[in-house]
């Protein structure tokens, strides 16, 4: 059981942006890919003519023709037969980038950075800079931030002016941020965007520094981030999520109406699978101002218009608080009476709030029963002293 009132709506940091970055790796991916391509059509250029005469050439060689036409299943194992049975070939480096990029195709990120850091050991391998590149990446996409921040640092100061800079420059910004450093990551966003006004991908900087601030607590520097980057980049693939967000920093800055007013934007300009995430957003916004009553008709459009929705069932909650705090305790009991019986996950939450509607008309001795049998659960012990203090008000209105 989870005691909540009208808790904020906050944003799916680590999921989002866990997506994001799985996202802009994938995009990433592609120049890897045909970076390895060009070393793989080098190599066998060399190689070809003497294949036939050549195991462990013909077993390189056929790794190489798998990984071209990307069935990066098949390859890995042939590169890692090739790797065993032929461990001093001088294709070795090759060999293991090439097996290390199928381990990222794969979202195999632990295997795919073991890989890239022995490749980088060969003081002789061409290709750092992309190495690096995605070795911070598979450290991104595998949860290991600071593993991440360290590659794309090394990349940065080995490879300061190279093609692959930008991107190192964005993927720090965007580890600390993943990592809970927040004002590491608003410094490295402010720093990226100094350091390349001309970017395709400012919008996303601009993105990630006013959810950094927001995070932090800054919330007026949050505010104006992503107020340019919806000015400046209204296509941009953020825009619903930098909305969320502009509302969120808007009220925490004590500017509500401001606030609710974005939120209403949202709702118009959200899609169909977005919508109820924006108007759950509103209500709580609403509840939380004390409108109980625009609180309770925007969590009723809600559960009207987006029933199948993951929001549907924290709505219903929340429309059995609005409506205590509204006075309406009959509504109240019906609509939370429906999250005890047919919401496992939010039950308990529920029926500490039917004992507040009992409280709410006096009858302390249905309240009292009530809480002591919720004091009898497992998840009980993080809500003791609220618990404590109901039975208290119980026990004083018994006259005990």
């Amino acid at each position: 059981m989870v005691v909540c009132k009208g808790a904020k709506v906050g944003v799916c940091r680590l999921l989002r942006g866990t997506e994001s970055m799985m996202s802009r790796a994938l995009l990433a991916r592609r120049s890897w890919v045909s970076a390895v391509a060009v070393v793989i059509g080098l190599t066998l250029a060399v190689v070809v003519r003497a294949q036939e005469a050549d195991p462990a050439i013909k077993k390189f060689a056929a790794a190489n023709g798998l990984f071209q036409r990307q069935l990066y299943n098949l390859a890995a194992e042939r590169y890692e037969e090739f790797l065993k049975d032929f461990p001093k070939r001088p294709e070795g480096t090759t060999a293991r980038y090439a097996l290390a990029v199928c381990r990222f195709r794969l979202a195999e990120f632990d295997k795919a950075a073991a890989g890239l850091e022995e490749v980088l050991k060969d003081p002789q391998f061409k290709q750092g800079e992309d190495a690096l590149l995605m070795l911070g990446h598979a450290y991104l996409n595998g949860a290991k931030y600071d593993k991440a921040v360290a590659a794309f640092d090394r990349l940065l100061k080995e490879h300061p002016g190279g093609p692959r800079a930008e991107s190192a420059s964005l993927g720090r910004a965007q580890a600390f941020y993943l990592a809970g450093k927040f004002a590491e990551a608003a410094r490295a966003c402010e720093q990226f965007l100094q350091a390349y006004p001309a970017s395709t991908q400012r919008g996303e900087a601009l993105y990630f520094l006013g959810i950094a601030q927001h995070e932090a607590g800054h919330e007026a520097e949050s505010v104006a981030a992503l107020g340019q980057l919806l000015a400046r980049y209204p296509n941009s693939p953020r825009r619903i999520d930098a909305m969320l967000v502009l509302a969120q920093s808007l009220d925490a800055a004590g500017k509500p109406d401001d606030a609710v007013a974005q939120l209403q934007k949202l709702i118009d300009a959200a899609p169909a699978d977005r919508k109820a995430e924006a108007m759950l957003s509103l209500a709580m916004l609403e509840y939380r101002r004390g409108k109980y009553d625009d609180s309770i008709g925007t969590l009723s459009r809600l559960l009207n218009e987006h029933a199948a929705s993951a929001n549907a069932g924290p709505a219903r909650l929340q429309l059995g608080l609005a409506q205590l705090a509204a006075g309406r305790i009959d509504d109240a009991r019906k609509t939370l009476n429906q999250v005890a019986v047919g919401d496992a996950s939010r039950a308990g939450t529920a029926r500490y709030w039917l004992a507040q509607c009992d409280i709410a008309e006096k009858k302390y001795d249905l309240a009292l029963r009530a809480l002591d049998e919720l004091g009898k659960s497992p998840a009980a012990a993080a809500n003791a002293d609220r618990i404590a203090f109901d039975r208290a008000r119980c026990l004083m209105g018994l006259g005990n």
